[in-house]
């Protein structure tokens, strides 16, 4: 007999009501509180402008242009006394985008041809944006999408004067439960140390997911209608393993889960004594071990899990905080701090 939507079995074999299903984005196991970071939602004001009009409207979609980018550099300066300015490049994808000409300069043109509002001619240019990444077959690029719905919140915030600061009243340790969040916004909450992320939208290779695994916070993403069915302070189990969310858990459910999260650790524990060790099988074949990593901040967790080198280092990030490319130059000084944190005694 099949279970019920959201209803899966238990380790008893009973059906249990109160799991929701999601993408496993990052493993390990929490157990807190959630706190339930609500969705901002705008009235997009739409309507015509007079000709005299139209450069009152580019002079505000400039204004709000430059309080983005300023609120932006804030939340850097802001996370570098929490996590170093390392942590931090991602976030420079932004800073091209609200440079980008396809972003300012055609929202301006849009505001100039079709005589209508700052707010309406953004909107209409980030669809267009949108849908152009939604084209591309690669999933990496169709996630890119949230970016650009989030850039586009925030500069309609500032055009409408609507600003709030969602993320003050985060208690420490927390787990977080969202309809999706942005790198600004993934980033902000590093302060708070918190437990867990779960988030309605995202996948494996979201920002969400990359930033998670590097700092190996337990998260779930892709759990449609979380927001809606948990509450602040409610009681949350995270299962970044299985992708299961447990919804204020039973006495039962929450010693089960404790359980499994020590016996985790302490096997993690047993493993870690073992790192110095050589990877090789019991009939002496040896292995060299070697580790894949997408973020720096990822090197002080490849060590201390007794990788040798790394296998794969994928690059994307550097071409992120740039108006141009990378030199070769540039490029080369990337790898040698690489090289020089993975290898030491070497570089």
């Amino acid at each position: 007999m099949k279970a019920a939507p959201n209803k899966i079995k238990g380790k008893l074999g009973k059906a249990v009501s109160n799991q929701v299903i999601g993408i496993p984005a990052s493993p390990g196991i929490a157990l807190g509180e959630a706190f339930v970071l609500e969705r901002t939602t705008f009235n997009l004001p739409r309507y015509w402008v007079h000709a005299k009009e139209i450069s009152g409207e580019i002079h505000r979609f400039n204004q709000a242009l430059e309080k983005a980018r300023h609120e932006l550099e804030k939340i850097k300066e802001k996370l570098c006394k929490f996590e170093g300015k390392e942590q931090l490049h991602i976030l420079e994808a932004y800073t091209l985008i609200l440079r980008d000409e396809m972003l300012t300069q055609n929202t301006v043109q849009t505001i100039k041809t079709e005589h209508i509002n700052a707010e309406w001619a953004l909107y209409k240019n980030i669809e267009k944006i949108k849908d152009v990444f939604k084209n591309v077959a690669e999933t990496h690029f169709q996630e890119r999408t949230s970016d650009f719905d989030y850039i586009g919140q925030r500069i309609i915030s500032y055009l409408s004067g609507k600003t709030e600061d969602k993320f003050k009243n985060i208690p420490f340790h927390a787990i977080i439960v969202a309809h999706d969040l942005s790198p600004a916004e993934a980033t902000q909450m590093l302060k708070f140390k918190i437990k867990g992320i779960i988030t309605e939208l995202g996948g494996k290779t979201s920002h969400t997911a990359i930033i998670s695994r590097a700092l190996e916070i337990p998260s779930v993403v892709g759990c449609a209608g979380i927001t809606a069915k948990a509450q602040t302070s409610d009681r949350l189990i995270v299962d970044g393993n299985k992708g299961i969310v447990i919804l204020r858990p039973t006495s039962e459910q929450q010693k089960e889960y404790e359980h499994d999260r020590q016996h985790e650790n302490a096997v993690h524990r047993v493993l870690l004594k073992d790192i110095h060790l050589p990877a090789e099988t019991k009939d002496g074949y040896r292995i060299r071990l070697a580790a894949n990593m997408e973020l720096i901040e990822e090197l002080p967790s490849i060590k201390e899990h007794g990788a040798e080198g790394i296998g794969l280092y994928r690059t994307e990030f550097l071409f992120l905080n740039r108006k141009a490319p990378p030199t070769e130059e540039e490029h080369f000084e990337n790898y040698k701090k690489v090289l020089k944190a993975a290898y030491p005694y070497y570089a």
